[in-house]
């Protein structure tokens, strides 16, 4: 290798880095720590916690006993028919306590990494991720029944609570599982038609090393989690003095694939991805269910639907040059985010799914 002047070295390292695309990812290096990255205000945005009195109680008639029990309706002589087993089951209330964690997140952006394939093979892939952390605000809702008069049970009312152990019907810990879907949309209507396609977040490990590289959160790498991660421990209640949060990214992987005949996605071909929905389910644990009607036929079952965050976003760019810093929060017309209910996203398919 021939001799260079230490100034020419100096200068073709320099150049060499002014020219990289900044897409591209980091060298990675098992002893690499970055220091964390001071972020402008703005960078991060935050959703407020939206926790409502009337998501801790519902109301609904306990159909296991009005349908399922043959003859169980009746009239008494001696007494007033509103104490049988039936009528109080009819419009009953049930109560739960109401957390909610709260997200903040950096702007969506990109990345080519060297992803490996089941052939044994690396292949450069374009990955779309977001960098978040979960904090838990703490003052979550829960209902309390006031004390036992003589003659009439004592008033509920609501109360707010840090511990998951002081939270009515409480089944352990606050943790944040996530379930993040992407929705892309022919136009600005964000109609779900044939066109649309639902991706649910890929575990990318070399991604996830190489995006830590790149945004460098406060935090390490360890406990920079991706979306199987995320729900290893619970999210412990911050204080004013103490801000506590668990980071963590989502990564998705051909978004710009559309579906083919088969109803897969089709990997030869690429689209404009020029509006998109991401939505977050597993923030809080506020839902709600709606019963079969009279009459439906056994096994129908009630249906469940939860609480969503859904983001909405706009990219005016094309597929043959894929640039971050296109892509927009919010789309015309359209709030940048709100709460919606949604079913659990169970034997999840490319397409299909309803809102």
């Amino acid at each position: 290798m021939p001799f260079l002047a230490p100034g020419l070295l100096l200068f073709l390292l320099m150049a060499g880095g002014s020219l990289a695309n900044p897409l591209e990812a980091a060298p990675i290096k098992q002893e690499s720590v970055p220091s964390p990255r001071r972020l402008a205000p703005g960078v991060e945005q935050t959703i407020p916690v939206e926790r409502e009195a009337e998501e801790t109680s519902s109301i609904h008639d306990m159909i296991e006993l009005t349908q399922g029990i043959p003859d169980l309706r009746w009239t008494p002589d001696e007494h007033e028919e509103s104490l049988t087993l039936y009528r109080r089951a009819e419009r009953s209330i049930f109560r739960r306590g109401i957390w909610q964690v709260q997200i903040t997140f950096k702007p969506l952006r990109m990345i080519y990494v060297d992803l490996p394939q089941p052939n044994g093979k690396m292949k450069r892939e374009l990955v779309w991720y977001m960098v978040y952390r979960i904090t838990n605000p703490g003052k979550h809702l829960t209902p309390v029944q006031g004390e036992q008069k003589q003659f009439h049970p004592g008033e509920w009312k609501i109360e707010r609570a840090n511990d998951y152990e002081k939270m009515y019907a409480h089944i352990g810990p606050h943790r944040f599982t996530p379930i993040f879907l992407l929705r892309t949309h022919r136009d600005q209507k964000l109609s779900i038609d044939e066109s649309s396609v639902e991706h649910l977040d890929q575990i990318l490990p070399v991604a996830r090393r190489a995006i830590y590289l790149r945004e460098r959160p406060n935090c390490s790498f360890d406990e920079f989690y991706d979306s199987a991660g995320m729900s290893g421990e619970q999210v412990v209640v911050s204080t004013d003095r103490q801000v506590t949060s668990r980071y963590g990214v989502v990564t998705w992987i051909h978004v710009d694939r559309p579906l083919g005949p088969d109803g897969q996605l089709d990997l030869t071909r690429k689209v404009d991805v020029d509006f998109f929905t991401i939505q977050i389910m597993g923030l809080t644990n506020a839902y709600r269910w709606q019963d079969p009607p009279p009459g439906a036929a056994k096994g129908t079952g009630r249906t469940f639907e939860y609480k969503t965050l859904e983001f909405t976003f706009y990219r005016p760019g094309d597929q043959f040059d894929a640039r971050e810093d296109e892509i927009r929060w919010g789309v015309p017309g359209h709030r940048r985010y709100r709460w919606v209910y949604r079913p659990a996203v169970a034997n999840y398919r490319p397409h299909g799914l309803k809102p």
